[in-house]
């Protein structure tokens, strides 16, 4: 006979050892200074509280940065719903990234959104990789090749395939400052002369998190509106007011 109460039982069962797998594998990363908390609630721009169920904060280069992660126990595969849902919790807080674990996989439209988002997906048969995502999730700050740009390019370096985690930072007119593209051609041309660099996409979230470097390293931007022999100097406040959305200030 089926007991539907026992499998409630069992179902949220399941549940509670995903989301403490999840809160486990965070676990290791302590040692780095990070916070890590479970069923945590944060207050979102919106005064709107949202419920995370697992959540950890580090500090870098004087940059506070959060990543939430939401564990998801459906019989179903979960859809480009919930990860626009996910997506729109995420939006709400401040400079935070997602990871959505989910026990019964994820549907095609799903893969799709989050992989436009930059949302990380993981289903319950990949949890032994999680460590690896969230160790990986230390690059926040760190644009991949699907980043992208909004509005802008930029150079980062490369040492064997891999980029090292620094943006390029060149003098211009006695001022240091990151390389700002409009045209990703004019990056890559750039690029290739330089050699030993890569270019990737600066999306709103990346623009802030550069705009807080210079701010902290006294840097300025160089930037090159469509030709490689066209550059302008910008200040961090120029950047800001003509090419962060105004949202993303809050």
């Amino acid at each position: 006979m089926f007991n539907f109460k026992r499998k409630m039982n069992e179902k949220g069962k399941t549940f509670e050892e995903l989301v403490q797998y999840v809160y486990q594998s965070l676990l290791f990363l302590e040692g780095q200074d990070i916070q890590v908390t479970r069923d945590k609630v944060i207050i979102g721009k919106s005064s709107t509280p949202h419920q995370i169920d697992a959540f950890y904060e580090f500090d870098l280069v004087g940059i506070r940065h959060r990543v939430a992660i939401e564990c998801k126990n459906h019989t179903r595969a979960i859809t480009k719903g919930h990860v626009q849902e996910f997506y729109g919790k995420l939006t709400d807080l401040d400079n935070c990234i997602g990871i959505m674990v989910s026990s019964s996989g994820f549907q095609q439209g799903a893969k799709t959104i989050a992989d436009h988002y930059g949302i990380e997906l993981i289903s319950s048969g990949e949890l032994p990789l999680l460590g690896k995502v969230v160790a990986a999730k230390i690059g926040v700050i760190l644009p991949n090749e699907k980043v992208l740009g909004q509005p802008f390019w930029t150079l980062m370096e490369e040492r064997e395939g891999q980029i090292t985690g620094t943006y390029v930072v060149l003098p211009h007119e006695k001022d240091k400052g990151f390389y700002l593209f409009t045209s990703k051609k004019t990056a890559e041309i750039l690029s290739n002369d330089a050699g030993g660099v890569v270019v990737r996409g600066v999306s709103q979230l990346h623009l802030k998190v550069l705009l807080s470097f210079a701010e902290f390293h006294k840097l300025k931007f160089m930037f090159f509106p469509y030709d490689e022999k066209l550059i302008f100097k910008l200040t961090n406040e120029e950047v800001k007011e003509h090419f962060l959305y105004k949202d993303i200030l809050r």
